[in-house]
């Protein structure tokens, strides 16, 4: 008897191992299915899948203006661009087919998962902006990319863009970024803006020569020494930072536009022979003596609120100024900004000044801004005719008669 259930019991286990041989496809039934290999199929079992590919397929299938699905496929395949901004794609498998797509922007969907863009080897520009992006691992593949955007998203590694050597452009604004060392080799670099991270260390930077435009704004840098060899740098944005000194920026006599708002600055010395400047941001830092800017006769463009300024002497070379910001300084005297024809928009609000006569010739303003000073008469500004913006609230005025057109001033 014992012999008889032997035999059973090996009989059955024989069965049971012909049965996984000759089913080998069971284990695949009980997994989870594999994705669709193309999009055709994706399209036709889109009512299956789960709502986030399905609305992606749906979101495609608009795109081409095409609801057939072989017919959707052959469109999609010859897309070299896609762009598709706002929605609530978060699932983006369906496009890991779509291989000769070139240029591809994904910008303010729910997208976290990006690696089914690894197999788009063709792409050159990709913009990821304003998504759900922690990992960006997968576009280490993407060899051919000049041009990358992935502005707020919740990236702090950048290890992956090492070896993406054709990159010229390069934004990664609004992140958890701290280690930029990864960007040092990426020497085609032409533009590249890492504003709003946690970048103290900006070394690795030191050896992209070819830059011409970096944004650094709101980081919490103070030694910008590693970028006194960037010498072809055009624009160079620094708001909102940690630095004290402008030694290193002596030699950027390419520099068109310099951005040091809300730092801890009191000496301009440094860029007084940086005469290539026409805008220069200065708002926000302990500036009490500009003498050193009055040889930048090419400025048109100057902002220097909430500084320490009383004495503004060195603008009266200036004449190329078209847009002036003196707000919450300590100035009285006018005197200098009476020659600087060319003004359009001046800004003086909350400083010490009582008399406005020496505007009386600046013919060209559009928008004057005399809130919160000392000031009584303001007849003399009748005489500016472009004037159609003038703000005079704060002030101890003795007849408040608009000098312009009635109702364009803000008494």
């Amino acid at each position: 008897m014992k012999l008889s259930l032997g035999i059973i019991t090996c009989l059955n286990i024989l069965f049971c191992a012909n049965q996984v041989v000759a089913n080998p496809g069971n284990s695949s039934q009980v997994a989870t299915k594999k994705a669709p290999q193309d999009f055709i199929t994706w399209c036709k079992q889109k009512e299956q899948l789960p709502q986030a590919t399905k609305t992606t397929i749906d979101t495609l299938l608009k795109y081409v203006k095409e609801e057939d699905c072989q017919k959707a496929n052959q469109k999609l395949n010859r897309l070299t661009k896609l762009s598709i901004s706002v929605g609530k794609i978060s699932d983006i498998k369906p496009l890991s087919r779509l291989t000769n797509l070139t240029h591809l922007e994904l910008k303010m969907l729910k997208v976290s998962d990006i690696q089914p863009l690894s197999n788009l080897r063709k792409l050159t520009y990709l913009d990821l902006s304003s998504n759900q992006i922690k990992d960006i691992s997968p576009l280490g593949k993407l060899s051919q990319l000049t041009q990358l955007r992935l502005d707020s998203n919740q990236i702090s590694n950048i290890q992956a863009l090492s070896g993406l050597n054709n990159l010229t452009q390069l934004s990664i604004h609004n992140n958890q970024i701290q280690n930029i060392s990864s960007l040092s080799k990426l020497t085609k670099l032409d533009k590249l803006s890492l504003v709003g991270n946690e970048i103290i260390d900006i070394k690795p930077l030191s050896q992209l020569n070819k830059i011409t435009n970096l944004n650094l704004g709101r980081n919490q840098i103070s030694d910008l020494q590693p970028l006194s060899r960037l010498t072809n740098l055009s624009i160079l944005n620094l708001f909102n930072n940690k630095v004290v000194r402008l030694d290193s920026l002596s030699r950027l006599s390419k520099l068109n536009l310099l951005s040091v708002e809300g730092n801890q600055i009191t000496n301009l010395q440094p860029i007084s022979n940086l005469k290539g400047l026409t805008t220069l941001i200065l708002d926000g830092n302990q500036i009490k003596d500009i003498k050193p800017i009055a040889n930048l006769n090419n400025l048109n463009t100057l902002t220097l609120s909430n500084n320490q300024v009383t004495d503004i002497i060195a603008l009266s070379r200036l004449t190329n100024l078209t847009y002036i910001v003196l707000s919450n300084n300590q100035v009285s005297n006018l005197q200098p900004l009476s020659g600087l024809k060319k003004i359009d928009t001046l800004y003086l609000e909350a400083n010490k000044i009582n008399d406005i006569k020496p505007l009386t010739g600046l013919v060209n303003l559009k928008l004057l801004n005399l809130n919160s000073n000392q000031i009584v008469e303001i007849k003399p500004l009748a005489n500016l005719k472009k004037l159609n913006l003038l703000y005079l609230q704060d002030n101890p005025i003795r007849e408040k008669l608009c000098p312009i057109k009635p109702g364009e001033c803000s008494f």
